[in-house]
């Protein structure tokens, strides 16, 4: 009895050394850390209007989180400069939630806002839009909007007058227009369909309606330039016979529009070699190549020489 006893003390002995032991080698436990979070960015949408004036360059931004797929101007706000004095200074947005803003190009106030341009049905959205001062009996200028949509449908709007369409039409077949371009001092439209057409509409010959469209007969098409989507169409800002044309092909033609046929009206053809998403004109001949791939190319127009080439990690 007295051994078991002792053998009962030192039992309990080494209990109490081991917890001493563990609770001295025990790491203490730290206190609740608040794990370090980076402070958040939300994107903005921002308008350019000037790289020449001495002044800051006026800039708004988008703060309803909507994306902007195409910003247009009238070809007297290109030349003339921003706070001239005349009433065409103005930019013009199509945002994809469906509508059309206006901005004063001074001061970028909302000018003008068009709502539901394509139906919310369907995941419609707008695929470009042209803008012009039709000067045909108005000293003023008339502001004129023309926006296309994945709709099917070519829809004019007059600023002046109403919020709603004021003209509608609709492509032979059921093309889809993707892009337009407004020539001759707004009277002439030019667009580009998913199927690889260019069609020509007197923008003065298309009749009005309320709330239905036509399909009017084009003035004359180009079926043969190109085999794929037309991603951009632009008139030359002083030569009004001139068309620029950009696929998903990776061809960018130059057409003079007063020739009577396709094959004599095509100038030039650059061979960008990758779709190309943006074209246009600059410094009279020259033309720029925007792709997919971001990359940059110039070119001489009518000689369609590449003048230079800027790969995508030095435009970033």
């Amino acid at each position: 009895q007295q051994q078991q006893q002792q053998n009962t003390h030192t039992h309990t002995q080494q209990q109490t050394s081991s917890r001493h032991i563990l609770h001295k080698t025990q790491h203490p436990i730290p206190k609740k850390m608040t794990p370090y979070l980076p402070p958040t960015r939300s994107p903005t949408r921002t308008i350019i209007t000037s790289f020449t004036s001495p002044s800051p360059a006026a800039a708004t931004t988008n703060d309803s989180n909507d994306y902007i797929l195409r910003i247009a101007a009238p070809p007297s706000s290109l030349t003339g400069g921003v706070g001239s004095g005349t009433s065409s200074h103005y930019l013009t947005c199509a945002s994809s939630n469906r509508s059309i803003l206006t901005y004063d190009a001074m001061t970028l106030q909302i000018h003008n806002t068009l709502r539901d341009v394509v139906p919310p049905s369907g995941e419609h959205r707008i695929t470009d839009l042209a803008t012009s001062c039709h000067r045909h009996g108005n000293a003023d200028g008339t502001k004129i909007v023309v926006a296309t949509g994945t709709d099917g449908l070519v829809k004019l709007y007059d600023l002046r007058t109403s919020s709603h369409a004021s003209r509608c039409f609709s492509l032979p077949k059921k093309e889809t227009p993707l892009s337009i371009a407004l020539g001759y001092d707004g009277t002439l439209a030019a667009v580009g369909t998913h199927k690889a057409r260019i069609h020509f509409y007197d923008l003065r010959h298309i009749s009005s309606s309320s709330g239905s469209s036509t399909t009017p007969t084009p003035l004359g098409s180009y079926n043969d330039a190109h085999t794929d989507d037309i991603t951009r169409l632009r008139f030359h800002p002083t030569n009004p016979s001139l068309l620029l044309s950009a696929s998903e092909d990776g061809l960018v033609c130059l057409f003079d529009t007063s020739r009577p046929s396709e094959e004599d009206a095509l100038r030039s053809v650059m061979n960008v070699e990758c779709p190309v998403r943006d074209a246009g004109f600059f410094g009279g001949e020259g033309v720029y190549c925007l792709t997919g791939s971001e990359t940059l190319s110039c070119w001489h127009g009518e000689s369609a020489m590449r003048v230079c080439d800027f790969g995508g990690e030095g435009l970033r």
